[in-house]
């Protein structure tokens, strides 16, 4: 009986511990994705504004009021809006 016990604990014990690592892998992993997030939000956001540049500039060459059009939609944000940061 007493022995039974007493590899119940061990058990208890080695699992505790795993259960505990696992949760700091966790912890290391989210953190790891929240900047990676923040680090895309970055990048999409150089993107859009270098993508923005060049496109003013065409529209600024071409005197098409369409494309004028054209260019101030795509710089109201659109679809991207949603990568901004909250």
């Amino acid at each position: 009986m007493e022995l039974e016990l007493e590899r119940g604990r061990i058990e208890r014990d080695t699992l505790s511990h795993q259960l505990l690592r696992t949760i700091e892998q966790k912890i290391e992993l989210a953190q790891q994705l929240e900047d990676w997030q923040e680090d895309m939000q970055v990048v999409i956001g150089q993107q859009l504004r270098s993508q923005q540049q060049q496109e003013e500039g065409r529209t600024a060459s071409a005197s098409s009021p369409e494309k004028g059009r054209a260019a101030s939609a795509r710089q109201s944000g659109g679809l991207f809006l949603r990568f901004r940061k909250r």
